[in-house]
C-alpha cells in the first residue's frame, strides 16, 4: 500500500485533480461478496476535504 501511495503516476494524477487522501488504511474483508450483507470487500468511498 505504501508503494502504491508513493507511485509517481498516482501522485501526478492526484495533484492534477487536486485530490487529497485523508486516511489510507487496509481493512480485512468481512463476509463474502454477494452472500453476506456485511461484506465490505470492494467498497470504496471518496471523501472530499
Amino acid at each position: 500500500m505504501h508503494m502504491l501511495a508513493a507511485d509517481p503516476g498516482i501522485i501526478s494524477v492526484m495533484n492534477k485533480h487536486s485530490w487529497h487522501v485523508g486516511i489510507m488504511t487496509e481493512m480485512a474483508p468481512v463476509g463474502y461478496v454477494g452472500i453476506s450483507p456485511k461484506c465490505i470487500l470492494g467498497f470504496n468511498k471518496v471523501i472530499t476535504l
